[in-house]
């Protein structure tokens, strides 16, 4: 299928930059290891009959990344980073009377990731660069997963002027991603939920080391 052949693409690519940034530690001389935080606006679009109405929602994170010299001005960076992504369901409770008022309520979906990126990066210029690559995200606290992990296009911009560098990215995702978890009132005993997402995100980077 075309969603089987984009995500077989997206594990090929994810693989060659990882390949490209191990090459880039065994033969170049420039190395930075450092810290990241990031925060995002996650706006989400429901999909099928078990996801009603979602709220856009939020994602924050913080890790660790190392980022390696190639040739010319391209460089490869990748590392790990824990995030949490939160997105609300509207339910509706109440029977079929039409006298009872229905009632409805927001439930939160707390998402627990680990998230492995690799970009490959170019200098436009000596304190700005843009990047483009993949993020492969592990979703942990959920028992029945469709896309686990997810395969994320990411692309974005960074300024390194100051000690502490900011990049603004754009991530996406061609797949929908589908999850349950355990509920008492939910369908079969679980609440599922389906949705498509990207992410609009700001992440402030720290360097430690640099070689």
């Amino acid at each position: 299928t075309h969603s089987g052949k984009a995500n077989k693409m997206k594990i090929f690519l994810f693989f060659i930059l990882l390949v490209g940034f191990c090459i880039g530690c065994l033969a170049q001389p420039k190395f930075e290891l450092g810290l990241t935080t990031q925060g995002a606006w996650v706006p989400v679009s429901e999909l099928g009959e078990y996801s009603p109405s979602l709220k856009n929602g939020f994602a924050s994170g913080a890790g660790i990344y190392a980022s390696k010299s190639l040739v010319y001005r391209f460089s490869v960076l990748s590392g790990i980073v824990y995030q949490l992504r939160e997105i609300k369901q509207y339910h509706i409770s109440g029977d079929n009377d039409p006298f009872t008022p229905i009632r409805g309520y927001w439930e939160k979906f707390p998402h627990h990731y680990f998230v492995v990126p690799v970009y490959l990066q170019f200098n436009v210029s000596k304190n700005f660069l843009v990047f483009g690559g993949i993020e492969n995200a592990w979703l942990i606290n959920y028992e029945k997963i469709y896309q686990n992990p997810e395969h994320n296009w990411t692309t974005g911009i960074e300024s390194r002027k100051h000690k502490i560098h900011w990049s603004l990215s754009y991530v996406w995702n061609d797949e929908y991603q589908n999850f349950a978890k355990k509920s008492s009132d939910g369908y079969n005993g679980y609440t599922y939920v389906a949705y498509n997402y990207s992410m609009l995100r700001l992440s402030l980077s720290y360097p430690l080391w640099k070689k």
